[in-house]
């Protein structure tokens, strides 16, 4: 088995990287900036704008796979430096967020949407937008509308304007950010030196953490769910909201 150290932080020497930035030599590198447990963030120069007179940097988020030597789980962000700068203060900073950013689209990614609560409630959308498509469809029907780019454009408006676990999905995964990787992120931001966005995130997991939303949304799923399975109720309710085309 292959194992990253718990906690790792790299210092990189940016003024370098800017002044150095032609060396071909750099471009194939890829700094660790911040490792943690199975967690690596990198960076990597992506390219050169010579008419921005720009760096674009690469900052890439790993999930790595302790059974293997792969890192099969990523994620991806870009931002541009100018070649200008001589105060790398803004750069560091600009990184930090990048990162922070980047983290956040990994748990998301790979550790939210693979929950079975996620994979469940997908489902369900599937068989909401199915049966919302088989109403807006027979109304049709019974309308004696044929032409296929009518039906196509009010079956679409009809199932945006009315399913409703799409939006629960959405409003569920976000507050389930943070709650995957907390110590990632609160041992991250422990490293940050003289970043003013560094009290404002860790106050706004914190507070994430003790809020009350999620059970309520996961309530509101709940509840939602038992309408589902009542058919009879649920068609006759989803039915009045058709429209006379």
């Amino acid at each position: 088995m292959n194992e990253l150290p718990t906690i790792k932080i790299f210092k990189v020497d940016y003024s370098f990287l800017i002044r150095n930035y032609l060396n071909p030599e750099l471009w194939k590198k890829e700094w660790t900036l911040f490792a943690y447990k199975n967690i690596e963030c990198t960076l990597q120069i992506y390219s050169i704008q010579t008419i921005d007179e720009k760096i674009r940097f690469q900052i890439r988020c790993y999930s790595h796979n302790l059974e293997s030597t792969d890192f099969n789980n990523y994620c991806t962000n870009y931002i541009d430096c100018s070649l200008k700068i001589e105060d790398i203060t803004f750069l560091k900073r600009q990184i930090n967020s990048c990162i922070f950013n980047t983290m956040v689209s990994l748990e998301r990614i790979y550790y939210i949407r693979r929950t079975k609560e996620y994979k469940d409630m997908e489902e369900r959308r599937y068989e909401e937008r199915y049966r919302l498509k088989q109403y807006a469809n027979e109304f049709l029907n019974e309308c004696g509308v044929t032409s296929d780019a009518c039906r196509e454009a009010y079956v679409d408006a009809y199932v945006e304007e009315n399913e409703r676990m799409y939006d629960l999905m959405g409003e569920w995964e976000d507050e389930q950010i943070y709650r995957h990787l907390t110590g990632m992120y609160l041992t991250f931001l422990d490293t940050l030196e003289n970043d003013p966005k560094k009290e404002i995130r860790t106050k706004e997991i914190q507070n994430k953490l003790s809020s009350e939303e999620l059970q309520d949304i996961q309530d509101e799923i709940k509840d939602f769910v038992i309408f589902m399975e009542d058919e009879e109720n649920f068609e006759k309710e989803l039915k009045s909201k058709l429209e006379e085309v």
